[in-house]
């Protein structure tokens, strides 16, 4: 395994898990004005990258073609989206919930697999799913409702990749685009920050939104490029782990029985679907 690759994988799933921190420093800004800041700084941010790299022409190329750009302008929506959930619910003290999000995705993406690409699916992978819905099921009857928020971050993060993947898009320069569609309506939000928050560290912080949200894609990209895939999948759980303890031991949000119930359906359901994904990477890895 390529050392830098691992470290790149790590350091990117590692600053994506203690996220939540960063968020909550902006509590005193209104979700919606610190989305808008962070689409616009990381307009500016991924832009200036592509610049740097003489790649902005990839940016030009989608909008060049017409099924590739209404891809993306779906797929900017959907982020936007999840980005906003996301901010809400670290402003909300829903940082768990938020973090059961992301241990969904990828069962999600498995699911979309098979609905939409018509691929196919283990038995493994079958009975993955069927943990996790038994989780959520559980969750949503012990409580009298269902984890919306999770379920919104799995869903739109999940259909936001389903949109990169039949748009061909790249990470950078589709990120570029996303947030280039966005800022001409981020700007009118970007400035409504209370008087009383107007401090140089608010400032700093909404500023900086921009290379929280570019640096860790940029270290994503160079693990891509150096690691399995597999492998990779495997370290996304970081991210979500990492939320979810920055939700227990730094925020102290409840982490009930129920929730630990249904969590534990899901932890076993991931864990099925990691062991079906190195079954299918191992004959391939061999000579």
């Amino acid at each position: 395994m390529d050392p830098k690759g691992f470290a790149y994988a790590t350091a990117a799933y590692a600053m994506w898990g203690v996220l939540p921190l960063y968020w909550r420093l902006l509590h005193a800004v209104p979700p919606l004005t610190v989305l808008a800041n962070r689409v616009v700084w990381t307009a500016l941010a991924s832009t200036l990258v592509l610049v740097h790299r003489g790649a902005f022409g990839e940016v030009i190329a989608i909008l060049r073609d017409r099924r590739r750009a209404l891809m993306a302008v779906a797929g900017t929506l959907l982020i936007a989206t999840n980005w906003f959930c996301f901010i809400w619910g670290i402003h909300a003290g829903r940082t768990i919930e938020c973090s059961l999000g992301y241990f969904l995705s990828p069962l999600v993406n498995v699911v979309l697999g098979l609905g939409v690409l018509r691929e196919r699916i283990t038995r493994l992978q079958l009975a993955a799913v069927a943990l996790a819905a038994v989780g959520v099921a559980w969750l949503a009857a012990a409580h009298g409702q269902v984890p919306w928020l999770g379920l919104a971050l799995a869903l739109s993060f999940g259909f936001y990749g389903l949109m990169r993947k039949l748009a061909k898009v790249p990470s950078l320069p589709g990120l570029a685009f996303e947030t280039l569609a966005l800022a001409p309506l981020a700007l009118a939000s970007a400035t409504d920050v209370p008087v009383d928050a107007r401090t140089p560290l608010i400032f700093a912080l909404l500023a900086g939104a921009g290379v929280a949200t570019a640096l860790p894609l940029l270290w994503f990209n160079e693990a891509a490029q150096r690691m399995p895939l597999t492998v990779l999948g495997v370290l996304q759980y970081l991210a979500p782990t990492g939320q979810f303890l920055v939700g227990t031991l730094v925020f102290h949000e409840a982490f009930t029985r129920e929730k630990l119930v249904a969590f534990a359906f899901i932890w076993v359901g991931l864990a099925l679907y990691t062991t079906d994904a190195f079954r299918a990477w191992r004959p391939r890895a061999k000579p």
